[in-house]
């Protein structure tokens, strides 16, 4: 039996990017930004979203995710937030967190991790809403429904 995985990389901060989604149409909609290191789970939510007609920007670092915030936070409608983006599964998005809420961002962010108690600890943060991983894509869905 042979095994193959595909690896995919996730391109949302590059520059360049940015620029065609500014200069594209349809930015007049927003979109969903999501904060993932995991590729395949990023993949699930990018398919998940894309697949029901939902804009979608992502970042798989903090410092990636610090830059697509900063540089698209007017046109952000929803966030996924994946509570650890280190090998080491500690919790390390408190302050992009702290920083997405100073910046007076209003919108649903959700916290996402396959472990529970990270996401309270970021519902505790200032996180609005919480969904093990995979469940993610659809709550945001349910929000982004609910308007």
């Amino acid at each position: 039996m042979i095994f193959i995985r595909f690896k995919y990389t996730i391109p949302a901060q590059k520059k360049n990017q940015l620029t065609t989604l500014r200069k594209g149409g349809g930015m007049s909609r927003k979109f969903v930004l999501i904060i993932e290191d995991d590729p395949d789970q990023a993949l699930l939510m990018i398919r998940t979203l894309t697949k029901a007609g939902i804009k979608v920007v992502t970042a798989s670092s903090l410092l990636g995710a610090e830059s697509v915030f900063d540089e698209l936070q007017g046109m952000i409608e929803l966030v996924i937030l994946d509570a650890c983006l280190n090998p080491r599964k500690e919790i390390d998005t408190y302050h992009l967190l702290s920083k997405m809420l100073a910046a007076g961002f209003t919108g649903p962010i959700v916290a996402s991790s396959s472990n529970g108690a990270l996401n309270e600890q970021l519902m505790n943060a200032g996180a609005t809403h919480q969904a093990i991983k995979w469940d993610a894509p659809q709550l945001a869905l349910q929000l982004l429904a609910a308007g």
